[in-house]
């Protein structure tokens, strides 16, 4: 990728207009203002250049074959280095108009217009824009001093990313944990007049509602702002219908609520993954107003918000073809999940797990096994349950399915790095396990496999970065102690591991109980979680910061686990290096049931003696 301080050259500017005369005339007039210029007429084109190349500014028109001049400047906009984006277009629809300002275009130009005109303000805006260190992504000679300094730029604390809702009113209530949550809804019908008019209605009563325009349109909102609400006609207008677009949502792993309006019975619509997303149905023939009755009603019956994955980590996970696809006989396990573990019936989840003979066989291994103390051989799937517990049955056969999924995305890995992973892995889920059962007395299994699932994500990137993320991700976090995983992860993905691996999670249809806290364990601890998510978290990140230190145990990363521990971990630090030392001895026990390379308890204790030292 081709990215060069714009304080050492001159501005870039990329051009996108399918008239070869405007575009030339565009290039020729921003060039004789010091302005280079990259040029295309395809919208295709025009985004994989956005995301291979840096600009300063980009000249965009709406109306482009392949990828529309809308989808573009919401692209170019989501960049983490937005470029300053001009629009030229012959149409003048004040409902596109009145969203692209919203979203940060400042100046729209009309057809015919005078290009020395943009070129003038291309001029006036770069002249007066302050370069800020950060603005430049991390290029491939980076030093490991700059990008030292250039992380500890980037761990600043930012402000979320502002969507198109900043100017609409919205409608707030107080979540268990009694913060205040926003509401969001998205109307999209075949007439645009009815699309308006219940948005209309909806806002009326104090929510934010956006009446989308097309499906691109719709597919950007989605995108770039948490929808707690899709309203959707089957019947469109387009090459898609209703149907169509909330398939298609959920192949790009994009999970909103949806109600559907359709003169088909319930009963009629296809039976799929994706129409479990559709929470009630309504006839076409009711009143627009009767329908932002119903929708008001059913907001307020809400009480959490869906997670939002950024489009980068879900794209990351759809386009992988490495990434195997959820054993039948593991989604069955995971349905077991949200079950009350009294309500678990032994024989029926017994003959579940039996119907993949290969799982049943590990199953009964890992509980014939010296950590689970049998006195006697067991030889049946429901003893087995019951002599484990549900719960840790269900825990165990999902970790080990994991395990033979993960071997197909850890094959091109050297051994070294496999080492490294699997040994983090056990440490990670260990910690987590023991932290949950001692410190924080929340489901110590649940804790076991978030922490099993946490790092998904490394996989992803390795498969899809390949050498670029082993050598200026992995080995320099590893041998140089002040940099951190995510903060590097930020710098060469523009994402993170714990996105990504919360969009695998995703993939493989785990419940939002056990995606939240993956999705959420690099992002500071807030009053919005509810409790035994924030636990889960403290747990999370309790295990990923030892994993951290245990791997290279420097003055900086035993500060940041002391630190933690002191902020967040209600308990002496003798008890909670007696607990590490626990959870050392539960990794080495699983490294030999999981059959994975063997923990060195002599090391980590070492570096559990070096925790209780001065800072």
């Amino acid at each position: 990728m081709d990215y060069t301080p714009v304080s050492k050259v001159a501005p870039r500017c990329l051009v996108v207009d399918d008239e070869p005369l405007i575009r030339n005339l565009a290039v020729r007039s921003l060039s004789q203002h010091g302005i280079k210029c990259d040029s295309t007429g395809d919208g295709h084109e025009a985004s994989t250049m956005l995301a291979e190349r840096y600009y300063d500014c980009a000249l965009i028109d709406l109306q482009v074959p392949g990828k529309n001049g809308h989808a573009l400047c919401v692209q170019a906009l989501n960049l983490e280095h937005s470029p300053v984006v001009v629009v030229i277009t012959g149409l003048a629809i004040p409902q596109i108009e009145e969203d692209l300002h919203k979203r940060g275009i400042q100046k729209i130009f009309h057809k015919p217009g005078n290009i020395k005109e943009i070129a003038l303000y291309f001029r006036d805006v770069l002249q007066k824009q302050t370069v800020l260190k950060d603005q430049t992504p991390l290029p491939d000679d980076l030093s490991d001093e700059e990008q030292v300094n250039l992380e500890q730029l980037l761990s600043e604390p930012v402000s979320e990313f502002t969507s198109t809702l900043d100017s609409l009113p919205v409608a707030s209530i107080s979540a268990q944990g009694g913060t205040t949550e926003h509401f969001v809804i998205v109307v999209f019908c075949r007439a645009a007049d009815r699309t308006e008019n219940i948005a209309s209605l909806i806002r009326s009563k104090g929510y934010s509602a956006i009446a989308a325009t097309s499906s691109d349109h719709l597919l950007e909102l989605l995108n770039s702002t948490r929808v707690d609400l899709l309203v959707i006609e089957k019947e469109l207008r387009g090459f898609l219908d209703g149907i169509q677009i909330i398939e298609s949502l959920c192949n790009q792993l994009l999970s909103v609520n949806v109600v559907l309006i359709s003169a088909d019975r319930m009963a009629s619509l296809p039976d799929t993954p994706a129409m479990s997303n559709v929470i009630r149905k309504f006839d076409t023939t009711m009143s627009d107003q009767d329908l932002a009755d119903s929708i008001i009603l059913i907001l307020k019956s809400f009480n959490s918000r869906p997670l939002m994955i950024d489009e980068h980590a879900r794209r990351l996970v759809s386009d992988a073809e490495r990434i195997p696809p959820m054993p039948h006989v593991l989604a069955k396990i995971i349905s077991y999940l949200e079950q009350p573990v009294e309500e678990i019936d032994f024989d029926l989840l017994a003959k579940d797990i039996e119907i993949d003979a290969r799982l049943t066989s590990e199953l009964l291994r890992v509980t014939n096994s010296s950590s689970t103390g049998v006195a006697h051989q067991v030889t049946t799937t429901r003893n087995a349950i019951r002599l484990l517990g549900a719960k840790r049955a269900i825990t165990l056969c999902l970790a080990l399915g994991i395990r033979t999924m993960n071997s197909e995305l850890l094959k091109p890995w050297g051994d070294e790095l496999r080492e490294w992973y699997l040994k983090r892995v056990a440490l990670t889920a260990s910690v987590a396990r023991v932290a949950a059962q001692q410190f924080e007395k929340v489901p110590h299994e649940s804790a076991f496999l978030l922490g099993i699932m946490q790092d998904l994500g490394i996989l992803v990137f390795a498969e899809h970065y390949s050498e670029k993320y082993f050598t200026r991700v992995i080995q320099r976090v590893r041998t140089i102690g002040s940099l951190t995983l995510v903060a590097s992860e930020k710098l060469v993905t523009n994402t993170n591991h714990a996105q990504v691996s919360a969009a695998v999670l995703r993939l493989w249809g785990f419940p939002p109980t056990i995606i939240e806290p993956v999705l959420l364990h690099h992002s500071p601890i807030s009053n919005k979680e509810s409790k035994i998510i924030a636990s889960y978290l403290r747990c999370m990140k309790l295990a990923e910061l030892f994993a951290d230190f245990a791997d290279n145990p420097v003055p900086q990363r035993r500060t940041a686990l002391n630190d933690f521990v002191r902020e967040h971990i209600s308990a002496p630090p003798g008890e909670c290096g007696a607990m590490l030392l626990q959870a050392v001895s539960q990794a080495q026990e699983m490294s030999r049931q999981f059959e994975t390379p063997n923990i060195d308890v002599d090391t980590l204790k070492s570096a559990i003696t070096k925790l209780q030292e001065e800072d």
